[in-house]
C-alpha cells in the first residue's frame, strides 16, 4: 500500500484543489480541515501517512505549531508548507516551503516522492 498525504488547509477551495492535483498524481489523500484534526488524524493513522503538507496560517493552531506538536509524535515525518506567507526563520530538517501559486509543480514532485506509488 502506497503511502497517503496528510492535506492540512482551513480553506475548502485550497483544499479541493490540491487534493485533486495530489490525486491525479496517484496519491492517496487524507485531508484535515484544521491542525487540530490533522493531530487526530495522524494519531489514528500515521502509520499510513508519508508527507505532511500544511498551509501556515490557520484559525485555531498554526502550521508551525503544528509541525510542533507533530515532532512530538514523529520526528521524521516530511511536513511541506504550501503559503503565499514568506517563512524567516531557519526550517527544521525534513520541512521545506513551496510558495504560493508558482511553487505547486515542486510541491507536487516532492510529494510523490514521499508517496510513490505502490
Amino acid at each position: 500500500m502506497s503511502k497517503a498525504a496528510l492535506l492540512v488547509q482551513d480553506e475548502p477551495a485550497v483544499r479541493r484543489l490540491l487534493r485533486l492535483r495530489l490525486e491525479q498524481e496517484g496519491v492517496p489523500v487524507v485531508e484535515a480541515p484544521s491542525a487540530r484534526q490533522a493531530l487526530a488524524i495522524y494519531a489514528d493513522q500515521g502509520a499510513r501517512i508519508g508527507v505532511v503538507v500544511s498551509a501556515v496560517r490557520m484559525s485555531g493552531l498554526d502550521g508551525g505549531e503544528l509541525l510542533a506538536a507533530l515532532r512530538q509524535t514523529d520526528p521524521e515525518v516530511p511536513v511541506f508548507f504550501f503559503t503565499s506567507t514568506p517563512l524567516n526563520e531557519p526550517l527544521p530538517p525534513n520541512v521545506s516551503v513551496f510558495g504560493k501559486p508558482h511553487g505547486l509543480t515542486d510541491l507536487l514532485r516532492a510529494v510523490r516522492e514521499c508517496c510513490p506509488a505502490a
